[in-house]
């Protein structure tokens, strides 16, 4: 059994990044040839590798962009909640990743446009 578990909401639209001309919702911008959600992801799993990892996307970026198989060939131990429309709030977005977890073990929520120093 893993220490704890990880959700990673990426509910949110990326109008800003769309209306600056990129393509793909936040994170799927790539930085240097990844995705932003694998950097944030793995700048988390390198110091805390003993977790349960919890991906909650929007069903259009499902559609359009194919987030959850880009997801999976990253982290094919994931879990990936699907949430039918941008929710009102992180909070909700967070709520929806953790819907499903029934046990005791903590929680911690980080974000695809954070990311801690690492080298991998």
């Amino acid at each position: 059994m893993k220490n704890f578990h990880l959700v990673m909401p990426m509910g949110g639209k990326g109008q800003r990044f769309f209306n600056d001309g990129y393509v793909a919702p936040k994170p799927l911008i790539e930085i240097h040839d990844r995705p932003f959600f694998y950097w944030s992801t793995m700048s988390i799993l390198k110091y805390n590798p003993d977790c349960d990892v919890t991906f909650v996307v929007l069903k259009e970026h499902i559609e359009k962009f194919d987030i959850k198989n880009r997801i999976l060939s990253y982290f094919p131990q994931a879990r990936v909640e699907v949430i039918p429309e941008v929710l009102a709030g992180a909070v909700l977005t967070c709520m929806a990743g953790v819907e499903n977890i029934n046990d005791d073990r903590p929680i911690s929520v980080s974000y695809t446009h954070l990311t801690l120093p690492t080298n991998s």
